[in-house]
Formats: structure tokens, sequence, C-alpha cells
């Protein structure tokens, strides 16, 4: 019969630190991503890392409830956001979801991730403020955050005047970033890694952006089969996997060309 060692305390204690070190260092790191281009001090990125939290989600889950009287800043990854009177919105990394300003609204939203993953900071609205109190551009910096909401909702989300393919171009454009790398396949079926240079969306299907744009599953179908047959984003190989959640745009500048004019 084997007979288990029991682990020095010291040794579990180093341990605990350890993955508390771990888990300051993550919150830091995301912090530092998310405010990269508003120019906070460093002082000011250490306080919101030691009040916010770090949550991941897979795909699928749930990743925000206003109700909990929380803020959410999306870090890395694409969620939805879904409304009580049905509408739903698709949104990025450095989006700011949730009431940070203390006023009560009416609306209640519930968010969930589409890609593979997310991550994302938990604040409570409190903190931003008590942290602004000290550091002032953290008020701006969020406020800048909140605006970035409004303007999408007014030129992404609320250009119903345009024509579908226009609207599914912008959001396309709204939702991409840079740093995409994506699975494909050769003829000979061995699969490769490519890199999309001029921007890749992940997570939301065909379905998610219908609903987003209040447009008809069939006409975002065939809004995208038009984008890929321009060549403007890139034609799926057979064998490739999960495609409908994946836009590798090829050419920007037709893309950004067909939302002025389609």
């Amino acid at each position: 019969m084997a007979i288990e060692e029991p682990e020095p305390a010291g040794r579990r204690v180093v341990r605990v630190a350890t993955r508390r070190r771990g888990v300051r260092l993550a919150v830091l790191s995301a912090t530092e991503a998310l405010f990269a281009e508003q120019d906070l001090s460093e002082a000011a990125i250490r306080e919101i890392a030691q009040r916010a939290r770090l949550v991941h989600h897979k795909r699928g889950e749930e990743c925000f409830r206003s109700t909990t009287g929380h803020v959410f800043l999306l870090e890395r990854g694409c969620v939805r956001e879904d409304f009580p009177d049905g509408t739903a919105r698709l949104w990025g990394p450095g989006t700011l979801i949730g009431n940070w300003t203390g006023a009560r609204l009416s609306a209640r939203t519930r968010a969930t991730t589409l890609t593979e993953s997310s991550a994302g900071l938990v604040l409570i609205a409190a903190d931003i403020a008590q942290i602004g109190a000290t550091h002032g551009q953290v008020v701006y910096a969020v406020g800048r955050m909140g605006m970035h909401r409004l303007h999408a909702a007014e030129t992404v989300y609320g250009a119903s005047r345009l024509s579908p393919l226009s609207r599914v171009a912008k959001l396309l454009l709204f939702l991409s970033h840079y740093s995409g790398y994506y699975d494909t396949h050769r003829r000979d079926g061995q699969r490769v890694v490519a890199i999309a240079r001029d921007g890749l969306v992940e997570g939301p299907t065909q379905a998610d952006i219908a609903d987003a744009l209040g447009l008809s599953r069939a006409s975002v179908e065939k809004t995208i089969a038009v984008l890929r047959g321009r060549g403007v984003l890139r034609q799926p190989q057979s064998g490739e996997h999960r495609t409908n959640r994946r836009y590798v745009i090829m050419d920007r500048e037709k893309l950004e060309r067909v939302v002025i004019a389609p």
C-alpha cells in the first residue's frame, strides 16, 4: 500500500502565491492591451488592474448580464449582445458593455461569446468612478469607449437606408482585426496556416449578422456569396471547417468601396 507524503505547508503557500501572481500579471497584461491607445499613466493602469477581474469564456457561454451591476470590457474575441426588444449587436475587442455612469437604464442585456473563446475585464461600475477621482484620464478613456459604441450604433447598426451589401460590408469592416491567422487546406488535403493581411472576422454566423442588421438570413447569405465571388472575401475551399464563422478579407480597399458604391 502506497503512503502519500503530505506536501510541506511552505510549498503549498509558494504555489498559491505563484498562481495569484500569475493571475495578477494576466489581469495587468489584459488591462494594458485594452487601454493601449488611450495614453493612460502606468499608475492608472495598475489601479484598474488591481480592481478588475479577468474572465474567460468559451463559445456559447454567457459572458455578461447587465443586471449584475458590473461593466465588461472585451479584450479578446467577439460577442453578441441581445436586448429585450429582440435586437442584437455584435462587438469586438475594445468594446465596453454595461452602464458605467451610474444612471438607471431600463434596457437589460446579455452577451454571449461567438468566437472559440473570449477574454475581458469585469469591473464594478462604482470602481470606475473611484479610480477616476484620482486618475481623471480613466473617465475620459472609458467615455471614449462608450462613444465608440454610440458611433457604431448610428453608423453601422443604424444604417438601414443602405443596401444589404453595403451594410454587411460595413459590419465586417467594423468587426475586423489584423492579428488573425486562419487554418486552410491545400489541394492535397494538408492543413496549413495563413495570415489574414487585410483583416479577419471570426465568430458570428451569417444568422448572427442577419439578426444584428435586421436582415433576412437569405439576404446575408447572398451578400456573403457576392463578396466572395468578387474576391473581396476569401472563398473557402472544400474540406475546411467552421467557414460559416470566419470571413477573411482579401481586398480591404474593395470592401471599403462596397460600402460607398455597392
